[in-house]
């Protein structure tokens, strides 16, 4: 493995720290949404990060923004 393979799992990784990190801090979500999540992000890291991301934190922010 190359450098920047191990760069690219490297940050990986880290994302999907601050991800579940940042599920379990909410309080909107339900301990089933938390768990479901959270095995979607470790099963699927990329795409389970991206619907995250561009799920529940942008719905989040327009039910703030109201």
């Amino acid at each position: 493995m190359n450098d920047y393979g191990l760069l690219l799992i490297s940050l990986v990784i880290i994302i999907d720290c601050l991800a579940i990190w940042d599920i379990i801090k909410r309080k909107h979500l339900s301990g089933s949404m938390k768990f479901l999540w959270i095995a979607v992000i470790i099963l699927f890291p990329i795409l389970g990060i991206t619907l995250y991301y561009f799920g529940v934190s942008l719905s989040h922010r327009n039910r703030k923004l109201k």
